[in-house]
């Protein structure tokens, strides 16, 4: 997320722990690691919610090439 050459969330982290002496790394565990893994968590929760939510609608049909069968929300995409 680099905006005109300033990425509003490294180069903060890494100004804190500059003017902090390293101590912002060493005791609240703030460092570009750590939040590029929480990051990475973070997207992967949601891919893993967005393909739960995937799987709990196709299982709501039996027979998916059956056409007539098929409920009218889903023929109306409509998933609510």
């Amino acid at each position: 997320m680099n905006v005109l050459g300033f990425d509003p969330i490294f180069d903060y982290i890494r100004m804190m722990n500059l003017f902090t002496f390293g101590w912002a790394a060493r005791a609240l565990d703030i460092s570009r690691e750590r939040v590029s893994k929480f990051i990475l968590f973070m997207h992967s929760s949601m891919i893993f919610d967005a393909l739960i939510g995937t799987l709990r609608i196709f299982r709501q049909v039996p027979d998916w090439l059956d056409h007539k069968k098929l409920p009218e929300r889903i023929k109306d995409k409509r998933m609510s």
